[in-house]
C-alpha cells in the first residue's frame, strides 16, 4: 500500500529498515512542494491504515509518522551493489520526530511547517518538547487537509509545466527558473537525469591489463594489475522533506 502510495504522491522510497519506512521528497527529482508531496502521503497513509486490525490482538494497527525538512547529502554509493543513500541532520531529525511522536499521528518539524504557509493543511501546536541532540524544539501535529478540494502538489506542477510550454520562443531562450525546475520533477527513477548519472559514475569499470612488456624485473617490481581504482562516491546537496514511518 505505501509503495503504491509513493507513486501516487512523486515520493521516492528510501529503505525499509527493520519496522521503519523511509521516503524522501526533492531527490533524485528536484521539487520546490517536496514537503506538500511528502505531507499529502502522511495523510493518506493513515487513512489507509486504518481498518487494518492485528490478528493476534484484534486491535487496529497504529503507525506514527515524523516529517522534517532541510539539506541532505545525496548520491549513489557502492560498488558491488550500488545504492542510493541520504545523508545529513535532516535524516536524523525525521527519525526524532517518528520516534516522540504517537500512534495514528504525523508529527512534523518548525521547518516543515514553515513550507507548509499558506496552503489549506490542518496544523495543531503540539508545543515544544526534548529532541535527543536538539534540546527543547516546538513541534506540530499535522491533522489533515482542510479543504478536500484544492489543488495537490502534482496538479500545480502540471499548470506550470503547460505554462511553460505556452511561453513564447523569445521567453523560452531565457535561463529556466524555479517553476519550470518544478514543472521537470515528474516521478520516474529510472528516468532521472540525476539518478542515471550518479550511477554510472559509481559503476566499475574494469582495469586495463597491463602490457607483457612492463614484466617484473629485478629492479623494477610489478604493481598489482588486478588492482582496482579508487572511487569517490558521487553525492550533491539538496533540499528535501524526509518522512519515517
Amino acid at each position: 500500500v505505501f509503495d503504491t502510495l509513493s507513486e501516487r504522491h512523486n515520493v521516492y522510497k528510501v529503505e525499509t529498515i527493520r519496522d521503519a519506512y523511509m521516503v524522501v521528497a526533492g531527490v533524485p527529482n528536484k521539487t520546490t512542494l517536496h514537503a506538500h508531496h511528502i505531507c499529502d502521503m502522511a495523510v493518506d497513509m493513515l487513512s489507509s491504515i486504518s481498518h487494518l486490525k492485528d490478528p493476534s490482538t484484534g486491535d487496529n494497527i497504529q503507525i506514527r509518522v515524523g516529517i522534517h525538512s532541510g539539506m541532505v547529502v545525496a548520491g549513489v554509493v557502492g560498488l558491488k551493489m550500488p545504492r542510493y543513500c541520504l545523508f545529513g541532520d535532516t535524516v536524523n531529525t525525521a527519525s526524532r520526530m517518528e520516534s516522540n511522536g504517537v500512534g495514528m499521528q504525523i508529527h512534523i518539524s518548525q521547518t516543515t511547517k514553515d513550507h507548509l504557509e499558506h496552503e489549506p493543511y490542518i496544523i495543531e501546536e503540539r508545543g515544544k518538547i526534548f529532541v535527543k541532540g536538539k534540546g527543547y524544539t516546538k513541534t506540530y501535529w499535522l491533522k489533515g487537509k482542510g479543504n478536500q478540494d484544492f489543488k495537490s502538489p502534482s496538479e500545480r506542477e502540471n499548470e506550470m509545466a503547460n505554462s511553460v510550454s505556452s511561453r513564447s520562443p523569445q521567453s523560452s531562450s531565457q535561463e529556466p527558473d524555479g517553476g519550470e525546475e518544478a514543472a521537470r520533477s515528474s516521478f520516474s527513477r529510472k528516468g532521472s537525469d540525476d539518478f542515471q548519472e550518479l550511477t554510472n559514475r559509481a559503476r566499475p569499470t574494469r582495469p586495463e591489463p597491463a602490457p607483457l612488456a612492463a614484466a617484473a624485473t629485478e629492479t623494477a617490481p610489478v604493481a598489482n594489475p588486478g588492482a582496482r581504482p579508487v572511487r569517490h562516491p558521487a553525492l550533491y546537496l539538496r533540499s528535501v522533506t524526509c518522512a519515517l514511518v
